[in-house]
This record gives structure tokens, sequence and C-alpha cells, in this order.
């Protein structure tokens, strides 16, 4: 797929955008179901090209939600909850995802521009792929949840991002010459101070 078939707004505060020139992409937005349209080569190395669905928030903070599915544009086509410090295509990031083979990934660049690291996690049914991340002061949690139990997969030290931090989800095709599709559900984003 080239074009999105639609550009829906997101309900406020959320945001969009196509990271690092990735393909233009779009969305679908319905009440407990939201499906992106995304591009990119990848979310990897020294910088990043994806399309990111944001809310740029402060304090504590839990979001969770469940990927529903995700189009097999690539093996490494992705899906899941990402904190990010900019919106920068270098900017430094964590991020819990899902591939579509079922299997799950806590990625994270530490600082802007430095190389990215990864570590797999447990793979997931394809009908129950629940992603969380949580904020608590200056560390970052990452955790999928894997027969009925949350599993941290991965932690990251957060304390010179700054005050405020992005969080969203991240969508990706691994292939900036199409489209992949990802239908996100059971949505839920608490934070703890406001935005």
């Amino acid at each position: 797929m080239l074009k999105p078939p639609g550009e829906d707004p997101l309900p406020s505060p959320w945001a969009v955008k196509d990271i690092g020139r990735s393909l233009k992409g779009g969305q679908i937005i319905e009440s407990n179901d939201w499906t992106f349209y995304g591009g990119g080569n990848d979310i990897w190395n020294t910088d990043d090209q994806f399309r990111f669905a944001y809310q740029k928030i402060t304090g504590d903070f839990s979001f969770s939600v469940k990927v529903d599915s995700l189009k097999n544009t690539h093996p490494y086509a992705k899906a899941g909850i990402m904190v990010r410090k900019n919106l920068n295509k270098n900017s430094a990031h964590g991020i819990i995802n899902v591939f579509p083979s079922g299997t799950t990934e806590y990625g994270y660049r530490e600082k802007n521009g430095q190389v990215m690291k990864a570590k797999s996690g447990p793979k997931l049914d394809s009908s129950n792929q629940n992603l969380k991340v949580e904020k608590i002061k200056e560390y970052v949690y990452f955790y999928v949840n894997d027969k009925n139990e949350w599993v941290k997969i991965g932690e990251l030290n957060i304390n010179n991002w700054g005050k405020s931090i992005y969080i969203g989800l991240a969508t990706l095709s691994h292939d900036n010459s199409q489209l992949t599709t990802v239908t996100y559900n059971n949505i839920h984003l608490s934070n703890q101070h406001g935005n």
C-alpha cells in the first residue's frame, strides 16, 4: 500500500508525525480501534524512520495497548509503544514492540545519535499481544503480557531527558516503499501528574 485509506484526526491531545522522512502514513480512528498506516525503513542503528502517534507528557504514567493485527510487509515490521526524548530521527528512545511473527523486542537508544541496542522478549500468541510501558520517576519500564502475566523486558534511565517526554505508538513497515497496517486497541494511558 502506497497511500493510506484515511487520515482521521486523533483525539486531543494526541498528535501524529512521520519521523525521518518516512513514507506519508495515515490512520482510521474508531472508538476502541486505532488503525495506523506507517512506512519507514527501520527503527534501528543511529536514526529512525516510522510513523509515531504521540503525546508529550510530564510526570509518571502507565500506557498499555493491545496490538490486534500487524500486516507482514517485512519480518522486522514493528508495532509497539515508544518513549522518545524528541521528535528528531536520531532521538534517544525506548520501544517495546511486536514483529509479524509474534516475537517481541525491547530496543533503546540511551542518547541522541547513539547506536541502538535491543533485547528479545517472548513470542506472543497473535490473539493476545499486549504491551505496557510505565514511567516511575527517572525510570521507564517496558513489559509484555505473557500467559496473563506482565513480564518486564527492559528498563531505561531517562534522568537526562528533561522534564517532559513523548509517549506513543510506533508503526513501521521496514520497507519505505510501502505502508504496513497495524490495528491497536485497548489503548489506556494514565498520567499521574497531568499534562
